[in-house]
């Protein structure tokens, strides 16, 4: 086919030619057309004639068993894009560049709008159910029997940790909650894993399997089962995902599923908060214990749960990370453990615990529960009565977060607030998409009014200068480096971290912003970007090296003024820092005979 195109191309007259070329072409943009057709299993429509492909939602699929996830989200990104969950073998993101994702090599395929073909092995059970999910997502309709009443019997589902009377257990966490944390955030401790609902997040979903060699084994994970957990846990964390867009917060979760992690005991059957395990820190530590042991921890308790979620953050180099843990009740009799709960949380974290079917509230409503206790996780407060920060009258004025808020819209008389939200309960506020402002302000979604941006994203960037070697010098080029960073976040004002030591660590100010930009000037003239050393600037911490060359230097003795500063993603800038560079004449040669130390400013805040 290939050899007849060629002759008869040769053997038409010019003006055929042209008309060949263009049918040719329109051949070609139709084959285009036929590609992204078959991933979106619709026709393209226009921008002028409905919404367009870049503003749908899409499937990102990876190769198996693929590391490059993050690299991947941050190509979308870079160009615009919002990403919704990343994890190893998939990315669900909407605004997606398109030509530059069909042309990366780590992308297998890109789907649209709910089609997709069936996912098989090699990729993982994770990947296959989140991609069911995605295909077969329907918008469930409001179950809530009790308009905004709560949840039923979801009473005293929040853990304080510092209410916890082992004296060994707080003592023990104090000393380990002095450690620094990992993960991209900065100036993060060990024991700060969720600090306020913002950036990137891993989290560890585990589902417990008992292996019966303690206990009879009573209960066994089914796919169905698997399947219906994964998609209810992946709708919670969606929701939270669109609030954050409502609320102009960056917010993405990395997601990852743990099936069936083995206990010698069947958790159903124990107590879950009550108990004299890990320094009566409740039973659930008991098959804990053994999931951290199986996931690679050798510490146990407490400390065990933070260091698997401080690996867990480095891993997959995000912000923040929590677990949740799930445990089969589908044969108990009613979806509780021994002491009757079914749904808690540590406040602030480090994880959450529910059982398959909640109790009344069941497995159909199972992203309800999860939702709310997520909110737990990032330090928000219950807000109905007869709970925890709700208690009495006097609890609207009790605090909490990282911006110190208080719960006004707690049901108890008195208080200023009273709307619906997810954090009162009840299923009306999650179908219904609610959640009030002092929840918000608690979680760390409180706006500055001045600067129009959320006050954890106030924060600015340090510039710094090395210091040049030899000094003076003969070269005629002048080479600098140097490097950008985020050093100090929005002041920490959370009243749980306020007494050290403490279960909860130190009182760090934490930033999740990042360097956008980096630029210099010399006297006084334009200023121009400078490169950042991997190739782009999106990093907590950017290096940067460029040379002046004799022809922008002046030559006459005088002074010449260089400056350089940097700016984060949210456009604060750095102060400016400067070298004054004398360059004099020594025959032919130009000479660096005077280099300044390095201008290295205090740091001020934007808000000081």
């Amino acid at each position: 086919m290939q050899t007849f195109l060629y002759i008869s191309f040769h053997k038409i007259t010019m003006k055929k030619r042209y008309l060949v070329f263009i049918f040719l072409l329109m051949l070609f943009v139709s084959s285009c057309t036929f590609i992204e057709e078959k991933y979106t299993g619709k026709a393209i429509v226009e921008p002028t004639e409905g919404p367009s492909l870049r503003d749908a939602e899409a499937l990102i699929l990876l190769e198996p068993n693929s590391s490059k996830g993050n690299e991947v989200a941050d190509l979308i990104r870079q160009n615009n894009g919002k990403v919704k969950y990343i994890t190893k073998e998939a990315i669900i993101a909407t605004n997606v560049p398109l030509t530059k994702l069909f042309k990366n090599g780590d992308v297998k395929n890109i789907f649209f709008n709910g089609n997709m073909y069936p996912l098989e092995e090699p990729y993982k059970k994770e990947t296959r159910l989140l991609a069911q999910n995605w295909v077969y997502q329907e918008e469930k309709p409001d179950k809530d029997t009790n308009g905004e009443g709560p949840i039923p019997h979801i009473e005293s589902d929040l853990r304080v940790k510092s209410e916890i009377q082992g004296g060994l257990f707080k003592s023990t966490a104090s000393s380990f909650c002095d450690r620094p944390g990992t993960g991209t955030a900065v100036n993060t401790g060990f024991c700060d894993t969720t600090e306020f609902m913002a950036g990137d997040v891993s989290v560890a979903i585990i589902l417990m399997e008992s292996n019966g060699m303690i206990d009879n084994e009573t209960e066994d994970w089914n796919s169905t089962e698997e399947a219906e957990v994964t998609s209810e846990i992946l709708n919670a964390l969606s929701w939270w995902v669109e609030r954050a867009e409502e609320n102009n917060i960056p917010l993405t979760f990395h997601p990852t599923f743990y099936y069936k992690v083995p206990t010698g005991y069947e958790p159903i059957n124990h107590n879950s908060v009550n108990g004299d395990t890990c320094d009566y820190m409740g039973d659930e530590y008991l098959w804990k214990n053994d999931a951290l042991g199986y996931l690679g921890v050798t510490e146990d308790c407490w400390e065990g749960e933070i260091t698997f979620l401080n690996n867990l953050r480095e891993q997959d180099n995000t912000d923040w990370a929590f677990a949740i843990f799930v445990v089969d009740s589908s044969n108990d009799p009613d979806g509780r453990f021994l002491d009757n709960k079914f749904a808690y949380s540590w406040l602030g974290g480090p994880s959450f615990t529910m059982t398959y079917d909640n109790y009344a509230v069941t497995i159909e409503n199972m992203e309800v529960v999860a939702a709310h206790e997520t909110g737990h996780i990032f330090w928000a407060f219950d807000q109905y009565a007869q709970s925890h920060g709700c208690h009495v009258a006097g609890d609207c004025e009790k605090t909490t977060g990282y911006l110190n808020v208080e719960n006004q819209n707690c049901v108890m008389g008195g208080c200023t607030s009273n709307e619906p939200s997810i954090m009162r309960g009840g299923t009306s506020p999650y179908f219904s998409k609610q959640i009030d402002t002092y929840a918000k302000g608690q979680i760390g979604w409180l706006d500055n009014s001045e600067q129009g941006k959320p006050y954890i994203l106030l924060t600015q960037p340090t510039t710094y200068i090395n210091e040049y070697s030899p000094n003076p010098t003969s070269q005629t080029e002048l080479g600098l480096t140097g490097f950008a960073q985020e050093t100090q976040g929005h002041p920490n004002s959370n009243p749980y971290h306020m007494t050290w030591p403490s279960v909860y660590g130190p009182l760090n100010d934490i930033s999740i912003n990042s360097i956008s930009v980096v630029e210099y000037r010399l006297n006084n003239g334009p200023w121009i970007e400078i490169s950042c050393s991997d190739g782009s600037c999106d990093s907590r911490e950017e290096s940067y090296q460029f040379t002046t060359v004799p022809a922008i230097i002046s030559l006459s003795g005088a002074k010449n003024l260089f400056e350089i500063k940097s700016k984060n993603n949210v456009g604060f800038e750095s102060e400016i820092v400067s070298e004054e560079i004398t360059v004099k004449k020594q025959g032919k040669r130009t000479l660096i005979s005077e280099l300044s130390l390095p201008n290295i400013p205090s740091f001020r805040l934007p808000w000081q």
